[in-house]
């Protein structure tokens, strides 16, 4: 096994789809005596790149390159600025150039690095780009330029040859892997020459070399010249030379079996260069543009055994899209929600795979996080497949499944009381606590470690996964009894009950121990803490992670900087949720306790995570944030489905004034309506705070982008070697898709990764506007925007009180928008509905609140909330409908 390779990777699977140039060079190889390696640096030793010899230093870190050789004893390169400078001081027949790669070596900056935010992108590295030039110069002053351009003379290794991400590594290379006329044309552009070896860290440098003739005379020198503007410098890290006419200061290869292809020339320093020609055919067929979108869209439909609420957008192409990927999404989603176990995984097993964050548009099927689970999705996974694909089976067993995963963190390793965690330092969690949702169920590997708790608290999991126990238990009907409080053999004993007690009880736990109003949190949002080479965390003090003290605990706590909006909201919407489950349990005190930890959070929120003067205060952006854009900090808009409903007119008055400041600002970056470096941790997120707060024009322009940076034109085919048929990824959401400089785009990560999955999905939700988080009286509010023309609902779940209990029955509805048409049918009597229609002008909801009839009694008012067509949106409000089967608004 190659060093450096995961226990799940092998060289099989790092050598699947190299490219393959001369793989018949044995039989086409000759003796040959005239190869020369030039010193460069001190420490080197002969390697092979295919049949050619070179003297080359270990470089075990491309990306330091330039702080490696500047460094290095003995070296001759000369460094000045945005040269380096290698003397050659002899004539030679060919040039051997080893390395051809950008220090940088990636398509662009990783999420954390926030690079939507900037001004200028040097870390988008293209086909096409040029990151430097390649100079001969000669003794009789003469020089030659070589551009070094991307796809012509540089080439990626870590985003091709092989792509490491949490310790995974495979070579990504699709469709050039499986498509011949693709790889005809990378064949075409691409002047290097490749090794036939899978390539790992220790030998990212000696992947290509660049076969050059010169010109005539003695070569002075190699210069590179580095593109300042772009990240990284071109990399050569060892030269060798053929046929030399001075070979004093060289050192002889001597007699060598070489491929005749090996030795071949590629490039003549002396040509008119230019590689534009191949290089757009090259981009053409790897990235995708405009002009690749779809003119017409075949609609997907639901597998006639799945019966699933259906969205369907009325409008263009783009609605058509959207419509497709609802379909895709919410079956993908449902695929990897196991009914007999509870069990939701955030990817799908040899599901594509773009090479991690940093990608170039090429993938693998891999399912990179198969079969991990992450706490923080389940409210995505509840509350789309759970409540919208009829399974009971996988609504019961959901629960059971997380409520298991809560037990892992305790203070002993009785296989009685919790899932098995040898690895865990029991000494290390705190007495009386039976333990909380983590980052993954059950915990794999070694956890985060920030505090002196052990494990890691990613309190937006935690209380994410509360809330959706909570959904779930609402849609069961409310369920008590031995349902709810029951013991169960497979939940260590522990009844449902218990589980909802134990999982809000941590949260007031953890506010009380760290004295701190809003929650402490280990994730995503915070950064993980920042943690540096010498193991500090810029986020926390230092020595926190050893302290014993409990006054000094406690204010390392008041010092650190691991709170953020989003852990905290989905917290104190959890305590509301639990306590809800104590009040059927007949538990008023814990509700009580809970509801009022609840308001401490809520008012503590406004007072600690908030930023800015009075009229335009903003939620606090975490600093060391993972997420790409910053959406995570508008968690009081999207993640209000659950309990606060789809009215913003409802929402507490300053926290709503707090989120659309949040917004505005948001929608005011470079990105604007495009933030789809992180398609869910971006433009879901953002799409749906905007629908939350009816912000309609500046969401409708987001859900065409959203349609349009989903689709990859180079899905539409079929693998038939391996009988993959792509097609059925082409209206998945990927993790992200990187728009490059002329507007054209790729998609980078994990394809049907469920948290990016999900808020796309719940923006299209929330355009079905199906809100029964009050049963007593259900709304409907729909949100069209300009460039669609209506919406279609159907066997859409609704929950419903009667007075007798909560039952649940499933409604149709359509509704033009430019007419003001709505009509509905229920399977079941809704006792109390009211319905929201517009956006329009006020004098148009004027005109229209005295023109517009309902089939059933009611009551109708207009009022303003948020934007549409530039001024604000009106709305008409129909209400107080009483039993309603069927009813029609015209």
């Amino acid at each position: 096994m190659l060093a450096g390779l995961s226990a799940g990777a092998s060289e099989m699977d790092l050598a699947e789809g190299t490219l393959d140039q001369g793989e018949a060079m044995m039989d086409d190889s000759i003796v040959y005596n005239g190869l020369y390696g030039l010193k460069i640096d001190g420490g080197a030793e002969e390697r092979l790149c295919r049949s050619i010899p070179f003297n080359v230093a270990p470089l075990l870190n491309p990306s330091a390159y330039m702080d490696e050789m500047s460094g290095k004893e003995q070296s001759i390169r000369l460094l000045e600025g945005d040269m380096e400078t290698i003397p050659v001081g002899t004539a030679a027949e060919t040039l051997y150039l080893l390395g051809m790669v950008s220090s940088w070596d990636y398509g662009v900056a990783h999420w954390g690095e926030h690079p939507e935010f900037w001004d200028e992108r040097p870390d988008q590295h293209c086909i096409g780009a040029e990151i430097g030039k390649l100079e001969i110069r000669y003794s009789d002053g003469k020089s030659d330029m070589v551009p070094l351009q991307i796809g012509a003379t540089i080439w990626f290794v870590q985003a091709w040859n092989y792509a490491p991400l949490h310790s995974y590594m495979r070579a990504v290379q699709e469709p050039f892997a499986s498509r011949p006329e693709y790889r005809k044309v990378l064949d075409g552009a691409l002047r290097l020459k490749e090794s036939e070896q899978a390539s790992i860290d220790e030998n990212t440098h000696r992947h290509y070399y660049l076969a050059l003739k010169p010109r005539e005379g003695t070569i002075e020198s190699i210069v590179l010249h580095d593109n300042a503007k772009l990240r990284g410098r071109p990399l050569v890290s060892a030269v060798t030379l053929a046929n030399p006419a001075e070979t004093k200061n060289l050192i002889a290869f001597g007699e060598r079996t070489v491929g005749k292809a090996d030795l071949e020339p590629q490039v003549e320093s002396f040509a008119k260069h230019d590689f534009s020609k191949p290089l757009k055919k090259l981009a053409r067929v790897l990235y995708t543009t405009e002009a690749d979108l779809p003119k017409t869209v075949e609609p997907l439909g639901f597998p006639e055994d799945i019966k699933a609420a259906k969205i369907r957008f009325r409008g263009d192409r783009f609605a058509d899209m959207l419509n497709n990927i609802w379909v895709a999404n919410l079956m993908t989603m449902a695929g990897k929600f196991k009914s007999e176990t509870g069990v939701f995984w955030e990817s799908t097993e040899g599901y594509p795979w773009y090479g991690g964050y940093n990608g170039i548009g090429t993938w693998a099927p891999a399912g990179i996080y198969y079969p991990g689970v992450y706490p923080r999705c389940s409210d995505h996974y509840a509350s789309l497949p759970l409540r919208l694909v009829d399974d009971l089976e996988r609504n019961q067993n959901y629960i059971d499944f997380v409520d298991a995963g809560l037990y892992f963190f305790r203070n002993n390793h009785d296989p009685e009381k919790g899932p098995p965690n040898d690895h865990m330092d029991v000494d290390k969690y705190p007495p009386g606590e039976l333990g909380h949702w983590a980052f993954t169920i059950p915990p794999s590997g070694g956890p985060h470690q920030i505090n002196e708790i052990w494990g890691d608290e990613e309190m937006d999991g935690h209380g994410a996964t509360a809330v959706v126990r909570w959904q779930v238990w609402k849609r069961l009907g409310m369920p008590t009894g031995d349902w709810l409080m029951k013991p169960r053999d497979e939940v260590y004993g522990h009844s449902r009950w218990d589980t909802t007690r134990d999982a809000a009880e941590f949260i007031c736990w953890l506010m009380d121990y760290t004295g701190m109003d809003v929650i402490y949190s280990e994730g995503e949002s915070t950064g993980w803490g920042g943690k540096q080479a010498d193991g500090s965390f810029l986020l926390v003090p230092k020595g926190m992670i050893d302290e014993t003290d409990p006054d000094q605990i406690r204010r390392n706590y008041a010092n650190a900087d691991m709170y953020h909006p989003y852990p905290t909201y989905t917290c104190q919407q959890a305590l509301l949720c639990c306590a809800d489950m104590a009040d059927a349990a007949g538990k008023t005190e814990e509700a009580e306790k809970w509801r009022s930890y609840a308001e401490r959070i809520q008012t503590a929120m406004v007072r600690l995570l908030a930023r800015g003067e009075q009229s335009q205060r903003k939620w606090l952006q975490s600093r060391l944030s993972v997420l790409p854009s910053m959406q995570d900090s508008l968690v009081t808009a999207w993640f209000s489905i659950y309990r606060e409903g789809l009215d913003p007119v409802k929402f507490d008055p300053e926290i709503r004034r707090i989120s659309q400041n949040t917004l505005d600002d948001q929608l005011g970056q470079n990105f604007g309506h495009k933030p789809v470096l992180g398609m869910g941790y971006g433009i879901g997120w953002l799409t749906h705070a905007a629908l939350a707060l009816d912000a309609i024009d500046d969401a409708d322009k987001m859900l065409v982008n959203m349609a349009r940076y989903t689709y990859d034109k180079n899905m539409n085919y079929v693998d038939e070697s391996r009988g993959i048929d792509w097609r059925h990824f082409q209206w998945v959401v990927p993790e992200g898709s990187n728009i490059l400089p002329d507007g054209s785009w790729y998609r980078i990560g994990d394809l049907g990764n469920g948290a990016n999955q999900g808020p796309c999905l719940h923006a299209l939700e929330i355009c079905a506007g199906v809100d029964d988080t009050q049963p007593q009286t259900v709304k409907i509010l729909p949100r069209v925007g300009a460039s669609m023309s209506g919406i279609e609902v159907e066997d859409f779940p609704v929950m419903v009180d009667d007075g007798s209990g909560i039952r649940s029955t499933k409604i149709d509805y359509e509704y033009d928008r430019e007419t003001c048409r709505f009509s509905l049918k229920s399977e079941e009597a809704i006792p109390s509905l009211n319905v929201r229609l517009g956006p329009c002008s006020q004098t148009k909801a004027e005109e229209l609140s005295a023109s517009l009839k309902s089939s059933a009694d009611g009551t109708v008012r207009i009022e303003n909330s948020g934007t549409y067509n530039g001024e604000a949106a009106w709305w008409i409000w129909f209400e107080g409908m009483k039993n309603v089967s069927s009813v029609t608004i015209e």
